[in-house]
Formats: C-alpha cells, structure tokens, sequence
C-alpha cells in the first residue's frame, strides 16, 4: 500500500508497506533495490520501504523518525544498505530507545573517528552487520564498526557482493531472520 510521509519540515516522501508481522524499515537511498529482499522477507515481517528525500544523513534520519510516526510504530528494526545503512546506525545512535535491532548492510565507506567510535560503544542495540566478502575483501572500517558495537553479530558472505540479498538471498534472509527472532 502506497503513503506519503509528511517530514517534519513539510516535504512529502513516497513510502510503502507490505506484510504482516514484526516492522523492519528498510533504508536505502533508491528502495527499488529491495525487490528482492522484501521477496525474502515479507512472509514473515512487515516492511516498510520509504525513499529519503536527502542526501544528508542526519536529516534522513529525522525523516527515518516521521516515517516511523507515520506508520505508528512504537518501536522497529531496520536495514538500512550503502548510505541507508548509515542513516539507519544515525537513527539508532539518535533514537535507540525506538529500535529494537539494526541490520547494517556494508557498502558506503564512512568517515570513521574516535566519536562516533564512542557512540557505537554506547549503543544498546542488538545488531547484525553484513558484508559481502566478493566485493573486494574486508572493509577495515566495517571492522572496526563491528569491533566497537557492544551487541554485535557479523556475517561475512563469501560469494556475495554490495547486494547480499542478489548474490546469497539464502543466507542474507535468514541472517536476517534469525537476528529479528528474538525482538
């Protein structure tokens, strides 16, 4: 089903729901990529796709907030791949009292410093971070996210590039579930 998120600055982003269950948020900077995935997953959870209407991450993630008003979430998981997945550990770090997991989908580098080191080590949010190890080797900032998250799981897909879901739909889908089971 179709909506449209009015921000709290009155733009209008395009969002839509599908299934039944859990929410998950699904962030990405073009939601089209998800396909596939909500393919995976909408049996079992209820996905919310919405389209930042910003490059900017931290006013994404203000708009990850009324997108989540919007549907009346309380609470929510998300994934959030490439500069999603950046919005998505944003909102988390901003809002972590209204997430109940994140699912960080390595693809955007970040510019990794001491404070958001200290940030991610305060973060009381169970997280999964996966990485496709066929997209060139292990990212060393991805590690030292996963290093400084407290309640982290990582996954490293072999044969998977920037798109996990495309390359091993399989393993990447019940990763993800088995990381929600519990939330």
């Amino acid at each position: 089903m179709e909506h449209s998120v009015t921000t709290y600055d009155g733009r209008a982003l395009p969002a839509s729901v599908q299934g039944d269950g859990a929410p998950l948020v699904l962030c990405d900077d073009d939601p089209e990529v998800f396909g596939s995935l909500a393919h995976v997953l909408v049996s079992r959870l209820r996905l919310v796709l919405w389209e930042p209407g910003t490059d900017d991450v931290d006013r994404a993630a203000a708009d990850l907030d009324a997108v989540r008003r919007h549907f009346r979430l309380t609470r929510t998981a998300l994934l959030g791949h490439g500069r999603g997945a950046l919005v998505a550990l944003r909102y988390a770090l901003d809002q972590p009292d209204r997430v109940t997991a994140l699912v960080f989908v390595a693809g955007a580098e970040v510019a990794w410093d001491n404070g958001l080191a200290a940030e991610c080590r305060a973060l009381a949010v169970p997280t999964l971070v996966v990485e496709g190890a066929a997209r060139g080797g292990r990212s060393t900032w991805v590690e030292a996210l996963a290093d400084a998250l407290p309640d982290v799981t990582r996954v490293v897909l072999p044969t998977a590039g920037p798109l996990p879901w495309l390359d091993s739909p399989g393993a990447f889908g019940w990763a993800v579930l088995a990381h929600l089971g519990g939330r």
